[in-house]
This record gives structure tokens, sequence and C-alpha cells, in this order.
């Protein structure tokens, strides 16, 4: 009799001390689940893309934004020219199809002067895919498309388009972002046509003629 006692309270004690377990109400839960319903899920924040114009640097964002440029249109231009060969501290190279028109820019900036002058004069003895040697001053046709090349202390600008180039624009709008504007060469010609050779500083234009 008292083993069945002992047991028993044995019995009790065991029930007494197990761990309650936890309960959790309708209620505790409800507000989370609320977030969830239809149409009330986390709404992912969209990634914004980044164009090829949004890789550019200020001073191509701002020239293209002064030329009136279509950003979309805007491109990276991949091609290995003459200069390239000549110690170019940077370069740019840019290419956008409009309507009827397509249009390459080239920006190649170099330490010195000396550079400048030295990748210039080598362009001019082995110019296109023809290597022609082309006399500073002469009137020649170089190309069919048509282009504008400008040769400052730092930098060789070049922009060649199937349509016939305004100089007046470019020259203007690149005045606008650079500082002391002073072309030692300015070079155009129009579509097949014959080139045109100048100085421009400030707002005054020399005309070059070839040195017989």
């Amino acid at each position: 009799m008292k083993i069945y006692h002992f047991l028993i309270l044995i019995l009790l004690y065991a029930c007494s001390s197990s761990p309650k377990e936890e309960t959790v109400s309708m209620e505790d839960i409800m507000p989370s689940s609320e977030r969830y319903k239809e149409g009330n899920y986390p709404k992912k924040k969209k990634e914004k893309e980044v164009s090829f114009y949004d890789t550019l640097q200020p001073f191509y964002k701002t020239l293209l934004d002064s030329l009136m440029i279509p950003k979309q249109k805007i491109s990276l231009l991949d091609s290995k020219d003459l200069p390239d060969r000549f110690e170019v501290k940077s370069s740019q190279k840019l290419v956008w199809n409009l309507k009827n028109d397509s249009v390459n820019f080239y920006h190649w900036n170099f330490k010195d002067s000396s550079k400048t002058l030295n990748a210039f004069y080598n362009w001019m003895d082995c110019y296109g895919e023809k290597c022609k040697s082309i006399k500073i001053g002469s009137t020649i046709n170089f190309q069919k498309r048509s282009f504008l090349l400008l040769v400052r202390e730092k930098d060789l600008f070049f922009i060649d388009a199937t349509k016939k180039i305004n100089p007046e624009i470019w020259i203007k709008t690149l005045n606008n972002n650079i500082k002391k504007p002073y072309w030692k060469y300015v070079i155009s010609q129009t579509p097949r046509g014959k080139a045109k050779w100048e100085t421009i500083k400030d707002t005054i234009h020399t005309e070059i003629k070839t040195i017989k």
C-alpha cells in the first residue's frame, strides 16, 4: 500500500513540473499576415537603368547636350586609329545614328603640345586606309564623308559624318566647354568636297595655305 501511494506522488510531481507549451492566438498573428493579403506584398524597388550616356565624363555630357544629341542614340565607337599610336593620355570615341546620318566623334588628349603635333603630323603623312600623304594647307579631298578636324595644344578632335557638318556650331560648342580656345589647325570638308584649312584664335579666322 505504501508503494502504491509512493508511485502516485511521483506521478503527480512529474505532471506538475513538466513545461507548459506556449500557445499562439490568431490575434497575435493576424496583424502581420494582413501585410501579405493580395496587393499588399512589399514592393521591390526598381533599379535605375544605367545608359551608356550616364557613364560619360561631364565634359562629353555637356558637349552632347549642347548639340542636342539624343542620349539613347549615343554609343561607344570601337576603333583603332593612327593617333592612338602616339602616347595618348586619354581618348574618347563615340557614334550616334540619326535620321539619314551617321556621326563619329573622336577626341584624343595628350600630355603636351609636342606630342599632340607629333600625332597630327604623322596622321597627315599617312591619312586613311590608302595612307595618303597630305601637305599642310593642301585643298584636296581627304575622304568621301564630311569631316571636321581640330588641333589645339593638348587635344585632337575629329568629327566625320554622312551629311554636311556645320563647323561653326561645333567650334562654338567646343569653345564654350574649354579654356583658352585657340585652334592651331582647323580642317573642314563637305562630303566628297575639298578641304579648307584655318587657324582660329578667339574669333579671328586665318586661312592656311600650302607652303610651296
